[in-house]
C-alpha cells in the first residue's frame, strides 16, 4: 500500500521541481533577453 503512495509523491515532487526550474529558467532567459534586446535589434536591422 505504501509503494504507490511513495511513487506518486516522488512524481509530484519531481513535477514541482520541474515547474520551479522551468520558471527560473524563463526568468533568466527573460533577463538575458532584456539585456540582449538592443544587440538583437541591431543585428536584425543589419540583416534586414
Amino acid at each position: 500500500m505504501a509503494q504507490p503512495i511513495t511513487s506518486s509523491a516522488a512524481i509530484l515532487v519531481l513535477f514541482i521541481l520541474l515547474v520551479i526550474i522551468s520558471m527560473a529558467f524563463c526568468m533568466v532567459n527573460f533577463v538575458n533577453y532584456v539585456k540582449l534586446a538592443p544587440g538583437v535589434a541591431l543585428l536584425g536591422a543589419l540583416f534586414l
